[in-house]
């Protein structure tokens, strides 16, 4: 089924004040084939993306590739010894990196998982995942421990392990506490781990965003993700943000950026990926650079990707005065009616405006000089809807979802 992108959403975020054209910087195409649900991360200096389904491999494929950033060149490696696969969970610890589970053919689902070593191009396999066989799930590591929650079997799990690179054994640590879902996003900062968004057991997106902490073993829900619910995205984190984006909310795909500040809670729109709209992406950090790749999407039929982008969070903050100019956030997001809009820094004359969905301007506040303002939303018929901030030369766009 053709599946349209709402014009609007790339024109709002276009109109962002990060500079579309100097934060996403294309790079040499992924090795190997077009390929969709594959399995990325990095490893010290360099960058590995490799398994997920091809064109001619819809089953699953075993290829792995490294990418060098110093020479922009992708030389391919070893492939997986566990075999062919896709939706595999991945992260690396150290000098080692990590692939486990997945799914094979149309309904065989995986439970091994494997070592790479990049010094000797080996594979070894390790202790099977904790929990059985799982796929579309989310994987990241804190110290010397990798973790992997959600995702499933043909049935969602909810099910968080903890596996440590030490002894080589996984052990059970507190369930995830959100709604049951697959294909939910996920990085960590520090000695935390995040959960962001998914499918639900009725195929529905979420928006939600949970924390885990590594110290005490919970789960703490957090300020929902920026660009509202959505599925399937590519996620990295650098220093001490996070950041999220592309995927699918119910039948478009999208290209828009959020980045996550910890300290805050609070999601800010970056500058939208300048590759085409997908899904199911990799998505990783090497050094102070964020990386997407391959992934897909749907119109009629397969669109499979191999090209691979940088992102640059230093040239697309450009000014610490930008930065501040466009720190704008709404709360609650959802919301039932009143929401809350606030913006750091405002030092002249401020606009703002709201759009619906199909691009009509429904409302327009008087131009105000302070921190924040409210926003009636209550007599709107249920929907999505942009809110406009515009200030001097600056302008930010969000997306706010009436329930």
């Amino acid at each position: 089924m053709k599946r349209p992108i709402i014009i609007l959403l790339l024109i709002l975020f276009a109109m962002l004040s990060y500079s579309a054209e100097t934060a996403w910087v294309q790079k040499a195409n992924c090795g190997g084939a077009e390929r969709f649900r594959a399995v990325g991360f990095s490893i010290g200096n360099y960058a590995y993306v490799g398994t997920g389904m091809t064109n001619t491999e819809a089953g699953g494929t075993s290829d792995f590739w490294q990418w060098d950033p110093a020479a922009n060149v992708w030389t391919q490696k070893a492939s997986l010894a566990g075999g062919v696969r896709y939706d595999a969970i991945g992260f690396s610890i150290g000098n080692k990196g990590y692939i486990g589970g997945g799914g094979r053919g149309s309904s065989n689902w995986l439970q091994d998982f494997w070592e790479y070593d990049p010094a000797s191009n080996s594979w070894v396999q390790k202790a099977d995942l904790g929990g059985g066989p799982r796929g579309e799930g989310v994987g990241f590591a804190i110290g010397n421990k990798g973790y992997i929650v959600t995702g499933g079997d043909g049935n969602h799990k909810q099910d968080l392990w903890e596996w440590d690179q030490s002894t080589n054994v996984w052990t059970r640590k507190t369930n995830f506490p959100g709604e049951l879902r697959i294909f939910a996003a996920g990085f960590s900062i520090a000695n935390k781990g995040y959960v962001i968004g998914g499918l639900n057991s009725f195929g529905n997106a979420l928006a939600d965003c949970w924390e885990w902490n590594q110290a005490n073993d919970t789960w703490t829900r957090k300020s929902n993700f920026g660009g509202g619910i959505r599925a399937e995205m590519a996620a990295f984190s650098i220093g001490n943000k996070g950041y999220a984006g592309t995927g699918i909310a119910t039948v478009d795909y999208l290209k828009d950026f959020w980045e996550y500040d910890q300290a805050t809670d609070t999601w800010i729109a970056i500058a939208a990926f300048e590759g085409d709209q997908r899904e199911c992406a990799v998505g990783f950090s090497v050094g102070n650079k964020g990386y997407v790749g391959t992934g897909g999407y749907y119109d009629n039929r397969a669109f499979y990707k191999k090209d691979f982008w940088e992102y640059s969070p230093a040239v697309a903050l450009k000014t610490d005065e930008i930065k501040k100019k466009t720190g704008m956030n709404l709360f609650p997001n959802p919301t039932t009616g009143i929401v809350k809009l606030t913006v750091s820094g405002v030092e002249e004359e401020s606009f703002y405006s709201v759009f619906d969905a199909l691009g009509n301007r429904v409302m327009n506040i008087t131009p105000v000089k302070q921190n924040s303002q409210e926003i009636d939303l209550s007599k709107k018929p249920k929907g999505i809807y942009f809110v406009q901030y515009e200030s001097g030369a600056t302008k930010e766009v969000k997306k706010i979802i009436v329930q």
